[in-house]
């Protein structure tokens, strides 16, 4: 079974005491796992760590088909996402097909609001094909598909190849955000190639 979520070299100490070094973890898609030790060894820490919940040292390696955060209008994220300047890699979405409102928004995150994205790097591809029912919002991006209220990406570097084919839709795409309406960019970077069939390049 391949890995849906990995994480390499997590360490996370309170002043001298350790509670955690260069542990790593890999989850199955679908599989549980429990976590068993005494209290107070770092069990809710650990778990903090790998939701970004906390500050820690390491960098996560998503395997598997990525559902994006955020994916829709229904279902924003609208919190502040900091990546204490690690690296999230290997995302990975490959979809052929829209939602049933007709709608796309494909990236790390799909669709924010009010939200604060920063201090972090993303790597790896996002590919679409447009298929003649996507009718709706159609946002491709390595990072932030869509934007809604004001938003912030500060020191945020995609390098995550964004492909897009198929001849649905008017799709508009980008390396750090597709529809960056009212999004605020600032010491960001694009390394990764944005490549278009049919569609409209943004940032």
């Amino acid at each position: 079974m391949t890995s849906y979520l990995q994480a390499e070299g997590l360490t996370k100490s309170f002043g001298e005491r350790v509670l955690f070094e260069n542990l790593s973890l890999a989850v199955g898609e679908g599989q549980r796992i429990g976590l068993i030790a005494k209290n107070g060894t770092g069990k809710t820490t650990l778990l903090k760590s790998i939701l970004n919940l906390i500050h820690y040292q390491g960098d996560i390696t998503l395997d598997g088909d990525w559902e994006p955060i955020g994916k829709d209008y229904n279902h924003q994220y609208n919190g502040t996402f900091d990546g204490d300047n690690h690296t999230i890699s290997a995302l990975k979405i490959d979809q052929k097909e829209a939602d049933a409102s007709g709608n796309m928004e494909l990236g790390l995150f799909g669709e924010i609001n009010a939200a604060t994205i920063k201090n972090l790097t993303v790597q790896g591809s996002v590919k679409a094909t447009i298929p003649s029912s996507a009718y709706g919002s159609v946002y491709i991006a390595g990072v932030v598909a869509s934007n809604q209220g004001k938003s912030t990406l500060e020191n945020v570097t995609s390098n995550v190849e964004v492909t897009v084919t198929g001849n649905g839709g008017g799709p508009i795409i980008g390396g750090l955000s597709a529809n960056a309406y009212s999004l605020t960019i600032q010491q960001c970077a694009n390394l990764g190639n944005v490549t278009t069939e049919n569609g409209t390049v943004a940032g």
